[in-house]
């Protein structure tokens, strides 16, 4: 969500695969990642939102232990999540389930419990996701969210002081709060930071994170127009965890690239598991020939990401929590 980079995403270096090969040069990730994302009409909206926002009363999250010796499971909207509906029914409070703003209702829907939800977005579109209320979930915003938000949700809310936006940044600033959270440009990458920081997390699993689309972009085939238009004839490649390649939209790489410069930081503090069981997070391509567009590839998998699927991962961790209460 920030629109200036600070740390090093040329990860590629890291396993090799930073140089030109047959003519195909790798994309210059800071470049990328280092984008201004945050258009001006966008940092009006926030600062509009925000001055409207801060008279609630709402205050920032406090830091906790609350996550420390459990794992957290993080749910995206993609349409992979729909698999592992009945798996997210069994957890336990062992494990944390933080949901993106999309998803929160059907898993409510479903029966799934939901302790906290991220929503970032300042646009309105998002505050139908709010109709269903819960007592137990406690919403997790952006001081920038959609006022309707905070209009709809009923339960406990506390902000997160995202940064991003020159403007929004500068207002921040004028308010006293210098010291802005970090956000990766989608609820998910952002509820990871927000986990990390403030829950004392150190094991995550990663489910409906596609950072792809197949067939559909959301679960629930909800328009695409507040995300981008879609162009099959020019959209953009990437390969998945299977070595297919798929349909990927610009913001979409830069969740992807951002959420794995993340997870490789945090390696030596924290494990994430990528269990959505399909998508393109934790796998990058290896071009060995380019032949007009007909293009050879191997597939080298980030070694600091661990992909297995969602029941395996839940049985690893029920075991583990069973080793530690011995």
């Amino acid at each position: 969500m920030q629109d200036r980079c600070e740390a090093d995403f040329n990860y590629l270096k890291d396993i090799g695969l930073d140089t030109p090969i047959w003519g195909v040069t790798p994309l210059e990730m800071n470049d990328f990642v280092g984008t201004e994302w945050v258009a001006d009409w966008l940092d009006e909206l926030w600062c509009k939102n925000y001055k409207i926002n801060i008279k609630s009363g709402i205050k920032r999250f406090s830091k906790t232990w609350e996550g420390h010796g459990k794992a957290i499971v993080m749910v995206g909207a993609s349409p992979a999540v729909l698999k592992q509906i009945e798996t997210l029914k069994t957890l336990d409070d062992n494990f944390i389930i933080v949901a993106c703003n999309g998803i929160y209702g059907k898993l409510i829907e479903s029966g799934v419990r939901v302790d906290y939800i991220m929503a970032l977005e300042a646009r309105d579109h998002i505050v139908s996701d709010f109709v269903i209320q819960n007592d137990h979930a406690e919403l997790i915003v952006s001081p920038f969210v959609a006022p309707g938000v905070l209009d709809a949700w009923k339960g406990k809310t506390s902000f997160y002081h995202l940064g991003g936006g020159r403007k929004y940044s500068e207002l921040l600033k004028s308010e006293g709060i210098t010291d802005e959270d970090i956000g990766g440009g989608n609820a998910i990458n952002t509820a990871c930071a927000w986990a990390f920081k403030y829950l004392s997390s150190g094991d995550f699993i990663l489910i409906g994170t596609s950072f792809c689309y197949y067939q559909d972009y959301y679960f629930d085939k909800r328009t695409t127009e507040h995300v981008c238009k879609f162009d099959d004839e020019k959209s953009v490649r990437a390969v998945d965890i299977y070595g297919t390649a798929v349909k990927v939209t610009p913001s979409q790489l830069m969740y992807k690239t951002w959420l794995e410069n993340f997870i490789k930081q945090l390696k030596p503090y924290a494990n994430f598991i990528n269990a959505t069981e399909d998508g393109i997070l934790g796998v990058v391509p290896n071009i060995l020939s380019v032949d007009g567009e007909d293009v050879k590839y191997s597939l080298v998998y980030l070694p600091w990401i661990n992909i297995i699927p969602f029941d395996m991962a839940v049985k690893s961790y029920r075991q583990l929590f069973l080793t530690q209460g011995d």
